[in-house]
């Protein structure tokens, strides 16, 4: 059930999950995303996936940390500036309650804040339901980038040259703060933005959303099937429970 996924050397002192990647998935069947091109996103801000060779996004987990990876078209990172990640949001949206509609947390890799940071939002006010952009506002911890994020050559080249994968982890530590524990199945959007977050909001809008080529922004729509991820590993929730949240 897990993908092992080769990858080249990283730029930074990243993410190395030990339990295996893990593809999201919608009814069984893993979620891709097409090249979109530029416009209307830079090639750091496409995501890209093919359902049987190339997932999209990944997530894994391990007694420390829970880790997102996502392929992309391009490089995200410049060799400019002292940031060096281009100026946009990669991130995870995650619903961990029954209610479809609602997300509770969004976890992310932020370019757009100086320095580069990974970053954990809740969102404890619904201003838009079941809708993808709704920002959430209350921060619970901003990590140094250069130690909590890596980028790799992906392997594939569905974006029409090299692809690369964006790992980034966020501790159990500070999830639990947030109110999500590793006993708690969850369903996920990801996506990535070019909204400026602050420390008082984030937001996935102006960005490739991993929708299955759908063009929806509706989070019950765009949402994975649940997983549950704990000290070792991840893995699709129960089938008899579907996807986690109804009765049998």
């Amino acid at each position: 059930m897990f993908a092992a996924i080769g990858a080249a050397a990283h730029a930074q002192n990243g993410p190395l999950p030990g339990g295996g990647w893990l593809p999201l998935t919608q009814q069984g069947v893993v979620i891709d995303d097409p090249l979109d091109g530029d416009p209307p996103y830079a090639p750091y801000l496409d995501m890209v996936g093919d359902k049987a060779a190339a997932p999209a996004v990944f997530v894994s987990s391990d007694v420390d940390y829970l880790y997102f990876r996502m392929r992309v078209a391009g490089s995200p990172y410049h060799s400019g500036g002292v940031n060096r990640l281009y100026a946009g949001l990669w991130a995870c949206l995650l619903d961990i309650d029954q209610e479809a509609q609602t997300f509770e947390l969004l976890s992310g890799l932020d370019g757009t804040q100086v320095p580069n940071t990974v970053i954990l939002y809740e969102n404890t006010s619904t201003a838009l339901p079941d809708d993808i952009t709704d920002p959430a506002e209350v921060p619970v911890t901003l990590s140094d980038a250069t130690t909590n994020w890596s980028y790799s050559l992906a392997g594939s080249t569905l974006g029409g040259t090299g692809d690369y994968f964006i790992d980034w982890q966020v501790n159990w530590i500070d999830l639990a703060t947030a109110g999500f524990t590793n006993t708690m199945p969850f369903r996920l959007v990801c996506g990535t933005g070019t909204s400026v977050s602050s420390p008082t909001s984030a937001s996935l809008s102006g960005g490739d959303v991993l929708d299955g080529a759908s063009g929806s922004k509706s989070f019950s729509t765009d949402a994975s099937a649940a997983v549950l991820c704990d000290d070792n590993g991840c893995r699709y929730y129960d089938p008899l429970f579907q996807d986690g949240f109804e009765s049998p």
